[in-house]
């Protein structure tokens, strides 16, 4: 059943077992997000010509990310909390119906 529910909707073993385990939505999206974008520390370009760094932030205090801008771990850490925490807001602001924290 594991691997079946891996295959159709491309959940990791981790990510499944914190659903199990009744994970709160920003550690869901935390282990989420670092699957899939990973975390680098010095920006990156993605395939549209972006620049991002971290888990694929693409503005620092408002400023856009620039070729060759490095952040520490801890930087990415404040970041990537912001950017999460931004989204599970817009979340929570937008929709309109009970959730579970994994829906979140």
């Amino acid at each position: 059943m594991a691997l079946r529910t891996k295959v159709k909707y491309g959940l990791s073993a981790a990510m499944l077992a914190l659903i199990a385990a009744g994970a709160s939505a920003p550690q869901l999206l935390d282990q989420f997000l670092q699957e899939r974008e990973g975390n680098t520390l010095v920006a990156v370009r993605d395939n549209g010509g972006v620049w991002s760094v971290c888990r694929g932030v693409t503005r620092i205090d408002g400023k856009p990310v620039v070729k060759g801008q490095r952040l520490t771990q801890s930087q990415c850490d404040h970041y990537n909390a912001i950017e999460r925490d931004k989204a599970l807001a817009w979340v929570n602001k937008h929709v309109h119906i009970p959730l579970t924290e994994p829906q979140k």
